[in-house]
């Protein structure tokens, strides 16, 4: 009977591994590459965001995860020309602020800024950082991710 058990379960898991669908969009930002792989990217309510981070010498690195309907990255540098890796994290309606950036330092390899730490947003903390006020990513000529028609309906 554990057999049983445990080899319906095992079929139940493979499955859903297999329902899930994955996408994968990745942007070289000077010699940094970053990743970004969409989980269960066509259900909005389930998707996932793992962004990943290469400066081309080592492994890939996990540097952030994300349970959000949408999310938008881009590189950007600051008044000093120094590149960030920046995102914004939507997750629809009114529950949270547009206005919600996290920000990557591939130099440093650490998150500067985390966007859940400021629920009403934190533009103001990314102006200090960059010296000039971000875009909003959903409008930015230079965001490579993650606009909902790179993945939605494939």
């Amino acid at each position: 009977m554990l057999f049983k058990k445990k080899f319906i379960k095992f079929i139940i898991l493979l499955g859903v591994s297999q329902s899930a669908f994955a996408s994968v969009v990745q942007h070289h930002c000077e010699k940094y590459l970053f990743q970004i792989e969409i989980i269960n990217a066509d259900d909005r309510n389930e998707r996932q965001f793992n962004l990943y981070y290469n400066d081309m010498r080592s492994k890939k690195k996990l540097f952030y995860h994300a349970d959000v309907p949408s999310l938008d990255a881009s590189c950007i540098r600051d008044n000093k020309k120094n590149i960030f890796f920046i995102f914004q994290e939507y997750c629809g309606g009114n529950a949270c602020s547009e206005q919600m950036y996290s920000v990557f330092d591939p130099v440093s390899q650490k998150m500067i800024l985390h966007a859940t730490d400021w629920k009403k947003g934190n533009a103001k903390e990314v102006e200090k950082l960059l010296g000039y006020q971000p875009p909003m990513l959903m409008d930015y000529e230079e965001t490579f991710c993650c606009e909902l028609e790179q993945y939605e309906n494939k």
